[in-house]
């Protein structure tokens, strides 16, 4: 697989640090949109995004019960500051992309061609291969199958060959007793479980198009069409190594212990050839762990409207059921044997953390986060769609980047205000 492999990202991917850096003058007042009565705080915070917190250029939009209620983009759209972050700026969101594709299976779930507690291999004959026979597709999509590692690269733009080759691959512990982060295959799994369980047989990205963008008016895309502008996507502002060495302490002690083990689950998962992020390369052809790109106002409108009840695309109360169930705990523990740390999936999304809170205090919530630091989630309690987005990855943290923390938070202030 190209892009799984490319090195800043899959670190940014994997190392749960902290950072916060000044901005530049003039930039915060850079920032455009609307905000509803009542969550003016939010705005305030997205503007102290540029002032005090680095921001290069992103984008915060909200929905609360399917109104939008925040739509804020601005700075810069590329490192040099010579392109302005439009309305219609669309960035890559590495594995935020995930939240997006497994948003598909539940689609298809709902029209009934999809049963979360069917085997795989039921699906898909040739996935049985080297003892897979009894996963099923929900163990499978919570990153219980163990298939993290593959004899061979995965091709995006082969999707035939990019089957064959991970459905030989073997698990690396009994399916179901433990569960590890699977960076890349996952994208792959669920892109092969689409083309075979859709009756017209498309990909995640046509699927995803055809059935839900265009019903909810959602800007985004996994992988990008010829077509797409270069000048409407922003441009990543890639952190530097020398950069993270100055956040290693805060590294969580389980996460730090792999990292610095060469030998590592870890670190396999990681090897390969290397494609940069803002190469066309990257976003050619359908990684749908990785290489989606959007809008915020896209990710937010797919997350609103599974919080809002699903109702244009067709989502069932059964599915919904199930989305916003808790999170799929292995037979074992939670302890990632990839990341060396606790962790919480469900469904092909990733789960509130009970014992911090992250990424919202409804432990049903869905969401899914990007090695640049976006995050997209819906909570169902409380009716919200949100996402983030920005075009500078942070030497730091995913979970609880600065940025995009102080506007979570805000929003929820805001929204619990109004009630």
């Amino acid at each position: 697989m190209k892009s799984k492999t490319f090195f800043y990202v899959i670190i940014l991917s994997c190392l749960l640090l902290s950072s916060c850096v000044s901005g530049g003058k003039g930039d915060g007042g850079m920032v455009h949109g609307f905000v509803a009565e009542g969550y003016e705080e939010v705005k305030a915070e997205f503007e102290r995004n540029f002032s005090k917190r680095g921001e290069l250029g992103g984008a915060f939009t909200a929905y609360v019960d399917g109104e939008k209620v925040v739509d804020l983009w601005g700075g810069w759209a590329d490192p040099k500051k010579s392109r302005p972050w439009e309305e219609d700026t669309g960035v890559l969101v590495f594995s935020a992309t995930k939240g997006v594709s497994a948003m598909v299976l539940a689609h298809l779930h709902s029209r009934g061609l999809l049963d979360y507690d069917e085997r795989v291999a039921s699906y898909w004959p040739e996935f049985a291969a080297e003892g897979k026979g009894e996963i099923t597709v929900r163990q499978l999509l919570s990153h219980q199958g163990g298939i993290v590692l593959t004899e061979e690269p995965l091709d995006q733009t082969d999707p035939e060959a990019a089957d064959r080759v991970l459905a030989a691959a073997k698990p690396l512990w009994t399916p179901g007793d433990y569960q590890g982060y699977h960076v890349g295959t996952i994208g792959f799994a669920m892109a092969a479980l689409v083309r075979r369980v859709d009756p017209e047989h498309r990909s995640v990205n046509q699927y995803l198009q055809e059935e839900i963008c265009s019903k909810v008016g959602a800007d985004f895309s996994i992988g990008l069409p010829e077509e797409y502008p270069d000048e409407r996507k922003a441009e990543l502002k890639v952190f530097s190594p020398l950069e993270a060495l100055f956040h290693l302490h805060q590294i969580p002690k389980g996460l730090k212990k792999v990292l610095f083990n060469s030998k590592s689950l870890f670190w396999k998962t990681m090897e390969g050839d290397t494609v940069d992020p803002n190469s066309r390369e990257f976003v050619t052809g359908e990684h749908p762990s990785g290489n989606g790109v959007g809008t915020a106002r896209g990710l937010a409108a797919l997350y609103g409207e599974f919080a809002s009840g699903g109702k244009r695309i067709g989502l069932t109360a059964e599915t919904l059921r199930e989305v916003f169930g808790p999170a799929e705990a292995p037979r074992l523990n939670r302890l990632d044997r990839v990341m060396n740390i606790n962790a919480d999936y469900g469904l092909g999304f990733q789960k509130p953390d009970p014992d911090t809170g992250w990424f919202s205090p409804n432990p049903r919530a869905i969401g899914f986060l990007g090695a640049s630091g976006a995050l997209a989630f819906a909570d169902d309690e409380l009716g919200i769609g949100a996402a983030y987005v920005t075009n500078r990855m942070s030497p730091g943290t995913q979970i609880d980047d600065p940025r995009e923390k102080a506007l979570r938070e805000a929003l929820y202030r805001c929204v619990k205000g109004s009630r």
